[in-house]
């Protein structure tokens, strides 16, 4: 079963005709897996001397359906908190595009947990386009998390799993064969 996050009127992009060379223009929602799929992705720092105001501080791309889609994340700070995070911007940046966020985990819970969690909001946008507050709040949600690696270069990278949100409700007794 898949699901599309879209506006009733778009129609959804099949992915899995399409080559996996490079990351690839989105002109049509992607077609987002939402039971039990996995996606990867990275992001990786940009060059010092190529970061430009209000651009992106790392770039990357996220593999969906054999299809690697431009990732870019943008230095953020809450006005409320003072909480950093990154905005992830999903998809090409004249195309349609999924907007979420990567926050860094202060407090891990042990070495193996990740280092960055955050969401992708399933709301496909199409350039020009605004939703209300609550379409966003309405709109599916993907988990995501991310580990910080090094490469064989010793560069770094953020390695990325993105996955479907586990139901908050407990298991039924009818649920389960024992």
């Amino acid at each position: 079963m898949t699901a599309t996050a879209t506006k009733p009127a778009q129609k959804p992009m099949s992915t899995s005709t399409a080559t996996a060379a490079k990351p690839t223009k989105q002109q049509a929602p992607i077609d987002f897996e939402l039971t039990t799929a996995r996606y990867n992705g990275a992001l990786f720092n940009i060059p010092e001397e190529d970061i430009v105001d209000n651009g992106p501080l790392m770039s990357g791309s996220v593999t969906v359906d054999e299809v690697r889609i431009p990732l870019s994340a943008f230095f953020a700070q809450s006005k409320e908190t003072g909480t950093e995070y990154m905005n992830l911007s999903l998809g090409s940046k004249d195309g349609v595009h999924y907007h979420g966020r990567l926050f860094r985990n202060t407090s891990k819970k042990s070495p193996r947990s990740p280092d960055y969690t955050g969401f992708v909001t399933l709301l496909a946008v199409p350039p020009g386009v605004k939703f209300s507050d609550e379409e966003w709040d309405e709109a599916v949600r993907l988990q995501v998390f991310g580990r910080k690696v090094r490469n064989a270069d010793n560069s770094v990278r953020i390695e990325l799993n993105i996955a479907p949100q586990r139901s908050l409700e407990p298991v039924g007794d009818d649920e389960v064969a024992f």
